[in-house]
């Protein structure tokens, strides 16, 4: 990914902030999860140990059908 910033500075010179275009900063959101809530963070996190045990049973527990959300 090729960020293109602009840095905000202090009467001191030093950076403050910093400026990205918006379509990498929603890039940057969805592909770290930063937007998800903690209680999204936590069943991802289940389902990574499930998936890892192979235990489909609680996969299946697990799942959301989203056509039907």
């Amino acid at each position: 990914m090729e960020l293109h910033a602009k840095y905000i500075v202090n009467e001191d010179g030093k950076p403050t902030s910093v400026i990205i275009p918006i379509d990498k900063f929603r890039e940057i959101v969805e592909t770290y999860g930063i937007d998800l809530t903690d209680e999204e963070k936590e069943s991802i996190s289940k389902v990574r140990v499930f998936r890892k045990r192979n235990d489909k049973d609680e996969l299946e527990r697990e799942y959301t059908d989203l056509d039907n959300t």
